[in-house]
């Protein structure tokens, strides 16, 4: 079984596609700040870019998120993880021809990611392409069966098309398919999200600030329980979103 290993399947990051009530961390205006810092010190730093097109996109900031992602793919046209970043924002905004394009360049980079097949199907049965949409579909199962589990991937509740591309068939269903996105500097940014930690000598954090960071920092390391190395090339057998 092939995975993903460098997208991060998290509650947090799945905000960025407007799934599910999951608030942005109190700390992401900073953050925000600081990355636009590192983009203005750094405007040919594809890395920064990107990551800070999650960060708009984690705040709602669709378009700035956009012109982000663009800089991103236009300064590294061979990173998968950009073209995957801008085609879920770009398939969150309806824009589904544009996001396919990015799609098909992340099948061409990397050919076993199971994720960017995953969206293509979704892409063809939003277009009323079931039996492209099939295909899709069974392409991502067989690269990653886990993507078939609904803890993994809540999408598969509401398709029905992921059933019956495990017998390749078709009867119908449009849902929003829950992606992760991709950040470059994964322990940065978290950093970034955490509240800063008290002073020596400050009294003792209240129990929910602590139960806040430890959630974050859950987020950020995925269900695996590991951070994610930047993706360079094709990705290794490895869990990932």
């Amino acid at each position: 079984m092939k995975r993903t290993p460098w997208i991060v399947a998290t509650t947090l990051l799945a905000a960025a596609l407007g799934l599910g009530a999951v608030v942005a961390p109190d700390n992401l205006p900073q953050a925000l700040e600081a990355q636009r810092r590192l983009v203005a010190e750094n405007p040919g730093d594809s890395a920064a870019w990107n990551d800070l097109g999650n960060l708009l996109t984690l705040g709602g900031q669709l378009d700035a998120a956009e012109e982000s992602y663009e800089r991103a793919v236009e300064l590294a046209p061979d990173r998968a993880a950009y073209h995957f970043n801008f085609a879920l924002l770009l398939q969150q905004q309806g824009k589904l021809r544009a996001a396919r394009r990015h799609y098909r360049r992340v099948v061409e980079l990397t050919p076993d990611n199971a994720w960017a097949w995953y969206q293509l199907g979704a892409i063809a049965e939003a277009r009323g392409s079931e039996a492209v949409a099939v295909e899709r579909y069974a392409r991502a199962l067989e690269l990653d069966p886990q993507l078939g589990f609904p803890d993994v991937n809540p999408h598969v509740i509401d398709s029905e098309l992921i059933g019956e591309a495990m017998l390749r068939g078709y009867r119908g269903g449009v849902a929003a398919p829950q992606a992760p996105r991709v950040y470059e500097e994964p322990a940065r940014i978290t950093s970034l999200l955490l509240p800063s930690l008290p002073a020596p000598g400050s009294p003792p954090e209240e129990p929910e600030t602590a139960a806040e960071r430890q959630a974050v920092q859950r987020e950020m390391r995925g269900p695996t329980g590991q951070v994610p190395p930047p993706p360079e090339g094709p990705p290794a057998a490895a869990p990932g979103a």
